[in-house]
């Protein structure tokens, strides 16, 4: 390093300096790219799209003009945010539409 320092000092070529300066900053500028590709993979979108905010307002409506139960609404909002959250969608509780006890003999 005190030869290049000599070096500069005497008047010689800084082409070797600003090379690694160069590639300094290409690699430093690299390795923010890769951290922020493995950030965005591992956490995944900071904020929920405007897609979802626009179906979420969509169901509210449904719901307060009564096409949509408020237990409807509600598991769709939860399972909205659990997608947003990168978390496993609850599955619907299935609704008992037959009869209560068999009929069969």
């Amino acid at each position: 390093m005190q030869d290049f320092h000599a070096t500069i000092a005497q008047g010689g070529d800084p082409t070797k300096l600003l090379l690694w300066i160069g590639i300094l900053i290409v690699a430093v500028v690299l390795l923010f790219v890769v951290l922020m590709l493995a950030k965005r993979k591992l956490l995944g979108p900071d904020k929920p799209s405007a897609a979802d905010r626009g179906l979420l307002d969509d169901l509210r409506r449904m719901r307060d003009a009564g096409e949509i139960t408020p237990e409807e609404y509600d598991a769709a909002r939860k399972s909205m945010a659990a997608k947003i959250a990168g978390k496993p969608t609850p599955k619907p509780k299935p609704t008992h539409a037959g009869p209560e006890h068999n009929t069969h003999g």
